[in-house]
């Protein structure tokens, strides 16, 4: 089944605090409020490496996961949001990015709707998100799309009893019980 319509993420920074609108965000295309134009995942397999004997490959490591990574392409992220999220000092309205600059650990829970017309639902048990970049430009005489803003998540493996050692889960469906079992794994909603 292919997963289309990827239209909504959720972030959640692992704060050890109970979910709240303090440390839970959501980029759905609610006015004012961000939105979520893409995202790509990669790593999810390790570079399967030959070992060679007796001019034969005799075994192939193939265990695990690669560099697990989601490349996601937002539009208007709320500055307050992404002063959180990237771990920014916002101090009477001015931001400081510098050398004590370190972004919080988040999961994050991508949902869409799949070919056979169900939910999808793509998520990351924890990791750090990363913007590189600002891009400005000048106005011009032609309409244009608003820019979009490319941020980086880098995932790491979990370390809840439940989840240890897993870095992304899916679930294509729409069993009510089991997206619920789903968010509470990625502390979206309370009670993993």
């Amino acid at each position: 089944m292919t997963i289309i319509n990827v239209n909504k993420v959720t972030v959640r920074i692992l704060d050890g605090a109970t979910p709240s609108d303090t440390n839970t965000f959501e980029l759905k295309g609610a006015a004012n409020s961000g939105a979520l134009q893409e995202v790509k995942i990669t790593g999810l397999a390790s570079d399967p490496v030959k070992t060679w004997g007796s001019g034969v490959a005799y075994h192939i490591s193939r265990m695990g996961v690669g560099d697990v990574k989601a490349e996601i392409k937002a539009l208007d992220i709320p500055e307050d949001v992404k002063a959180k999220l990237l771990g920014y000092t916002t101090v009477d309205g001015v931001t400081y990015i510098g050398t004590d600059t370190e972004a919080p650990e988040v999961s994050l829970l991508f949902e869409g709707i799949s070919t056979a017309g169900g939910g999808a639902y793509l998520g990351f048990f924890r990791g750090v998100l990363s913007l590189d970049e600002f891009e400005g430009k000048q106005a011009s005489e032609k309409a244009e799309e608003l820019p979009s803003e490319n941020m980086t998540f880098s995932a790491m493996a979990s370390d809840d009893a439940a989840t240890q050692g897993m870095y992304f889960a899916k679930y294509v469906g729409t069993e009510s019980e089991k997206i619920e079992t789903l968010k509470a794994q990625l502390h979206i909603v309370a009670g993993a």
